[in-house]
């Protein structure tokens, strides 16, 4: 793909591809010597956990009255993010599901991802109170304040 995108590059990319479609494993690091360590599944978990709550939360405001509605700002049930710093491996797989892969396309958030501060302790607790309720996703304006409140 990358070949196709970067004609110019072909010299490059021909070497790897045929690489990788012969199995020559003795040169696999020339290709994966760039790829990081595998992200460890409780942090894909956590993001996916997380990423559900939020759309739970969305969806449901939608279906709010203007008049429920106007309890919230809208920052209030925006998908914030995570530290970049602290948090680094929650925030790049969050990034990548939200705007890369667009599986939570619907969860953009148009200023970033980086939170500057830790959030997975709120987020645990908000994931707690979500829990508690079974994880509807069908929540009333009194659920969902419960849950941002946390």
């Amino acid at each position: 793909m990358l070949k196709e995108l970067n004609p110019s590059d072909r010299d490059y990319y021909d070497p790897k591809i045929e690489i990788l479609e012969n199995g020559y494993t003795p040169y696999y690091d020339e290709i994966l010597g760039m790829v990081q360590e595998d992200l460890p599944e409780h942090v894909s978990n956590e993001v996916f956990s997380i990423l559900n709550l939020y759309r739970a939360i969305h969806s449901s405001y939608s279906e709010l009255d203007d008049v429920e509605k106007s309890d919230f700002k809208e920052t209030d049930i925006r998908f914030k993010g995570f530290d970049m710093n602290e948090e680094y491996d929650h925030y790049s797989f969050a990034k990548y599901v939200v705007e890369g892969y667009l599986i939570y396309q619907d969860l953009q958030n148009k200023s970033g991802y980086n939170t500057h501060r830790n959030t997975l302790y709120k987020y645990g607790q908000m994931l707690q109170v979500w829990n508690e309720l079974d994880k509807k996703t069908n929540l009333s304006k009194d659920e969902i304040k419960r849950i941002l409140s946390q």
